[in-house]
């Protein structure tokens, strides 16, 4: 953790400033350490650089049953190590959502070369010269693939993660002195309303809650900020909401993760297959005209360029996560209208959609 992170940071509990007491150091960051409210006393470990601001219902079970050494070995500089919590549709669905994108970001954690390209095209048609000289929030960065390349035009930029993938992402970005990451939860974001922009792309339509997580990163940016968000769209989405999502949620979501992703080789194998057959449709003369109504033809033909490992995690993400909503147009643009915001949507790849809008 870099220390000038600390004038950002909140308590989740009470919203009051912090108090930080490092264990160990390297060079100008914290390796281990922790944070302590003013206020309230409510504690949180920092592990391995990076801050885990979890609130009491998450914090046993997503850090210290994950980080048993640092516990044995700082334990007793902490009032309380562990507890017993009540559990709710909304904690089990966050501690599932948890574990299959920390395993999926820890086993898909290398860069693709065209991960830049792809996230140009999800802000298009907005620029990103709207990220220049601006404080920005990574609302779900996973394991740092969209931190890193905004991070190239931020000021600053902080990275937030529920899962394991928060280690992914430190791994990745190292280095980068623009950049802090920290193990959130968005529906409890330990930030002052700073932040000049906030995005969150492919992250919200996986909550329990999608628009409470919406209204949750809006409340941390500042009057005349920005934000940015993508979701899937029910529209053009047909093969997904009627075929892949039943099989989704009877069988590939309960499914132990390793085993899963043994089982997407085979059916990354099949949509290697569809991505060709799509090409070759819409770059045939004679039956061009009709290619463009085969079902997810624009998206089909979008990720045909990727690589067969870059398809195989898409395909996992798919399959594995717990929770997945396709929203309709008017159903996203009620987000922003609930909110008092004006915002401008855009479709994209036919499939999905995103919008932007300035916080009144």
């Amino acid at each position: 953790m870099k220390k000038n992170l600390l004038s950002l940071l909140v308590c989740t509990k009470c919203r009051h400033n912090l108090k930080l007491a490092p264990f160990k150091t390297e060079k100008d960051e914290v390796v281990d350490g922790k944070l302590t409210c003013i206020s309230c006393k409510r504690e949180y470990p920092i592990i391995n650089f990076i801050p885990r601001m979890l609130p009491d219902e998450l914090i046993y079970d997503l850090v210290w049953k994950k980080n048993i050494k640092f516990l044995k070995k700082y334990g007793k500089k902490f009032k309380k190590s562990k507890k017993d919590f009540a559990k709710s549709f909304e904690l089990t669905a966050k501690s599932k959502t948890s574990s299959s994108f920390g395993f999926e970001w820890k086993e898909f954690s290398e860069f693709h070369g065209i991960y830049k390209k792809q996230f140009l095209d999800w802000l298009s048609p907005f620029k990103p010269d709207m990220f220049k000289g601006k404080l920005v929030l990574d609302a779900g960065c996973g394991m740092g693939r969209h931190t890193m390349v905004a991070s190239e035009y931020a000021k600053e930029i902080v990275g937030i993660d529920l899962s394991e993938a928060i280690d992914a992402a430190y791994k990745n970005l190292k280095g980068k002195k623009n950049v802090h990451l920290v193990q959130a939860d968005i529906y409890n974001l330990p930030f002052k309303q700073v932040f000049d922009l906030a995005y969150s792309i492919g992250v919200i339509h996986h909550l329990p809650n999608p628009e409470k997580g919406f209204r949750h990163i809006l409340r941390k940016v500042r009057p005349g900020g920005k934000i940015f968000v993508w979701i899937y769209g029910h529209e053009g989405n047909f093969v997904m909401v009627n075929l892949i999502e039943p099989f989704r949620k009877l069988i590939t979501s309960r499914l132990p993760h390793q085993l899963l992703y043994y089982l997407c080789y085979p059916i990354t194998a099949l949509l290697e297959f569809s991505c060709a057959f799509y090409r070759v449709a819409n770059a045939l003369p004679i039956i061009n005209s009709a290619a463009k109504y085969l079902p997810s033809n624009i998206y089909l033909l979008y990720i045909s360029k990727f690589s067969f490992r870059h398809k195989l995690a898409i395909v996992f993400d798919f399959l594995s996560a717990p929770l997945a909503r396709y929203y309709r147009k008017r159903e996203f643009e009620k987000w922003f209208l609930h909110a008092n915001l004006n915002a401008k949507i855009y479709p994209h790849n036919e499939n999905s959609w995103k919008g932007l809008a300035t916080v009144r």
